[in-house]
């Protein structure tokens, strides 16, 4: 990684900033503004070429990523909230407990006895 990547990564997605994308994204309004465009630019690389890893980005955030998925899911979200009026991303620090561990533990769940087949609750 490059030593531009490594200095953008670190100043614009630092824990401060995830706090406050909204802040970040008040900041880029003038589409003709070099700061503008090196962001939209530098976020942009970093989608494209994939080449940060879930460890990296941590070391230079400190906010883990729990995969590579993850971690471009959520860089395309930001993207797309700060420079195409997209949501607000979920803040990756803010993990289900099924995200955690990788389990999703509504799947491994019977189904409740009191709803019938067709969704219903039975009544006794």
């Amino acid at each position: 990684m490059d030593t531009f990547t490594r200095q953008f990564v670190s100043n614009a997605f630092g824990d401060r900033w995830i706090d406050s994308l909204a802040d970040l994204r008040s900041g880029l309004r003038d589409p003709d503004s070099s700061y503008t465009a090196t962001v939209r630019e530098g976020l942009r690389a970093l989608i494209d070429t994939k080449e940060l890893t879930p460890r990296q980005w941590e070391q230079l955030t400190h906010v883990p990523m729990p995969s590579a998925t993850a971690l471009y899911t959520y860089l395309d979200k930001a993207y797309e909230f700060l420079f195409s009026q997209g949501p607000l991303p979920r803040d990756p620090r803010r993990r289900t407990p099924a995200a955690r561990d990788g389990h999703d533990r509504r799947a491994c769940q019977a189904p409740s006895p009191r709803r019938q087949q067709g969704g219903g609750a039975v009544r006794t």
